[in-house]
């Protein structure tokens, strides 16, 4: 995704708000809040892919899910973590899901990171269930959302070392 795909990328990440409002980070009424710079700002701290489909109809212009690595400065750097990660209701079970995971699995690789981190929302078996078939485990470590400690989320990681020598996707 560039820059300039910032609109789509907004209208995508509201969509995936009011989709899905416990398997995210922030809330939909925080996001809808926020500038076009900080728009423009946010697009640049990730690599971040948009799921596209041929027909212009579908989703956002044809996007139908996103995903991003994010490099956190609090980690070590051979780390990154998988965010974002959301596709329409009307793509699942497709392979979107999958693609997506695998583009920032193939980008993490090339920048020679050793490990992908995420979080993931406990009560959200459907995407634990994709995350586990593309190689990731839990790590043992839990937390909850900022917003609601209600909704507790498992971490987990892969291994991209062992991934390379055919242990995992």
């Amino acid at each position: 995704m560039t820059p300039g795909q910032w609109r789509t990328y907004r209208d995508v990440r509201l969509a995936m708000l009011a989709d899905a409002p416990r398997a995210f980070g922030s809330t939909h009424a925080e996001t809808a809040q926020r500038t076009e710079e900080i728009w423009k700002g946010f697009v640049t701290q990730a690599v971040l892919w948009l799921a596209w489909v041929d027909d212009p109809g579908a989703g956002f212009g044809g996007a139908v899910g996103s995903v991003g690595l994010y490099a956190d400065p609090e980690l070590p750097p051979d780390a990154a973590y998988l965010v974002g990660m959301w596709v329409h209701p009307s793509h699942r079970g497709t392979g979107a899901g999958r693609a997506l995971v695998d583009a920032v699995v193939a980008e993490a690789r090339a920048r020679g990171l050793s490990r992908l981190l995420l979080d993931v929302a406990d009560e959200n078996s459907a995407a634990r269930s994709l995350y586990e078939r593309a190689g990731f485990v839990p790590t043992g470590r839990t937390g909850s959302l900022p917003w609601d400690e209600t909704i507790t989320e498992t971490e987990y990681h892969l291994d991209l070392a062992a991934c390379q020598h055919g242990a995992h996707g």
